[in-house]
């Protein structure tokens, strides 16, 4: 009986390290399909990577840039806030600055069919450009993008508002003309 829990941990011991390579392995693939713009099937194999090993935050930030160069933004808003928890302060800062890039992008896509969505997704890119400066204050790219958000924001509120004034302007001229017809 000894003898065979032995062996049962020393299968457990080579194993592990085979299935954590097998991620890494992925990864790489992943990583080699990613630089030849073949971004679908990267997105596989680090959605596969991620399989293997859902903690590993690496994995869930490199199957967020798959999600976002295959123009997926909402899944790699998701991906990108996932890799946020991680203890690596540089990789918790590169995955805040995509995730507010992946909400900016997915924000603005949204804008002539939900100008409330858009507002609120372009919010929250805003948020992640400051984290991502909290975390690395020299992010220069975080500080423009984060400008160019704030615009992209105020343009959205100022169409929302008009289109509101405008919706009020076409109910009231509706409610006048119902009046009239009333009237006859």
């Amino acid at each position: 009986m000894k003898k065979l829990i032995v062996a049962a941990g020393m299968i457990v011991t080579l194993v592990i390290p085979v299935y954590a390579g097998q991620g890494e392995w992925k990864l790489q693939q992943g990583n080699r399909f990613y630089h030849q713009d073949k971004f679908q099937e990267a997105t596989q194999l680090y959605s596969d990577a991620v399989e293997l090993d859902p903690n590993r935050s690496l994995y869930r930030f490199n199957l967020g840039d798959g999600f976002y160069k295959s123009g997926n933004y909402p899944a790699a808003a998701k991906s990108f806030e996932q890799a946020m928890a991680t203890a690596d302060k540089k990789l918790e800062e590169k995955a805040a600055y995509n995730l507010g890039n992946a909400e900016f992008k997915w924000g603005v896509s949204q804008e002539n069919a939900d100008i409330n969505k858009a507002i609120e997704l372009v919010e929250h890119s805003i948020r992640h450009y400051k984290r991502s400066v909290e975390l690395y204050a020299y992010d220069t790219d975080a500080k423009v993008n984060q400008a160019v958000a704030e615009e992209k924001l105020k343009e959205l509120q100022e169409r929302k508002k008009k289109e509101s004034q405008q919706q009020k302007r076409e109910q009231n001229k509706q409610e006048e003309q119902n009046k009239q017809q009333n009237q006859q």
